[in-house]
């Protein structure tokens, strides 16, 4: 695809492109209030350290989306490779960093309801910082998939690596692979510890209506 495409794409969907600067410019808006309260805090609880890190991933991936679109619609051809390596390592980065960081908000939030007792010895400073690093570390990792697939697409003129008598493009199937088992994966975990702090939550209730009775 080429600048020219990409700028008639754009012309024939004008209405899609102003509705995705609308929607990336309120984020932008209400992630940067997120931070200005959060960080104008001088202590900070693990749960907040999860928020103002959550909050400056989806600042950056609405900055991202309205800087690509630009980029879209003024493209010009010989930086295509650069833009598909670029779009696909930043969104990567941040989609994977995101349900990382929901996993352990998820976990954090039923420690702090379900093990009170112990949640100041399993989200210490130290074990926060190194979850961040291990969340960042992962993002990365998840990249390599798709950048490997547009070195692959544009660098040998869109070949792919396909098993022999097959139409499967491996390293696009472990792509989606990646995603659909993180998406899993962080979605029966929060289902689970949910569950757990919304029976926590009524048996401390009822034990407290039985008190009071």
């Amino acid at each position: 695809m080429n600048g020219t495409e990409y700028s008639s794409e754009v012309a024939e969907r004008p209405t899609q492109y102003i509705v995705q600067w609308l929607v990336c410019l309120f984020g932008l808006v209400g992630n940067a209030l997120v931070l200005y309260i959060y960080l104008r805090k001088r202590a900070k609880a693990p749960s907040e350290t999860f928020i103002i890190v959550t909050a400056l991933l989806d600042f950056s991936m609405n900055l991202a989306s309205m800087l690509f679109t630009v980029v879209r619609i003024f493209n010009y051809g010989p930086v295509i490779l650069q833009f598909c390596i670029s779009s696909n390592a930043v969104f990567d980065l941040i989609n994977t960093s995101s349900s990382l960081l929901v996993c352990a908000m998820t976990v954090n939030r039923y420690i702090a309801i379900c093990r009170p007792h112990s949640y100041s010895e399993v989200f210490t400073a130290g074990r926060v910082n190194r979850l961040l690093l291990l969340t960042a570390a992962l993002g990365v990792a998840s990249c390599t998939p798709s950048v490997t697939n547009c070195f692959i697409y544009f660098t040998l003129a869109g070949q792919r690596f396909k098993p022999e008598g097959s139409d499967t493009d491996l390293v696009k199937l472990a792509w989606v692979g990646i995603r659909i088992t993180l998406l899993l994966v962080a979605t029966a975990l929060m289902a689970v510890l949910y569950y757990r702090v919304a029976v926590t939550i009524v048996h401390k209730r009822r034990a407290a209506a039985a008190a009071t009775a």
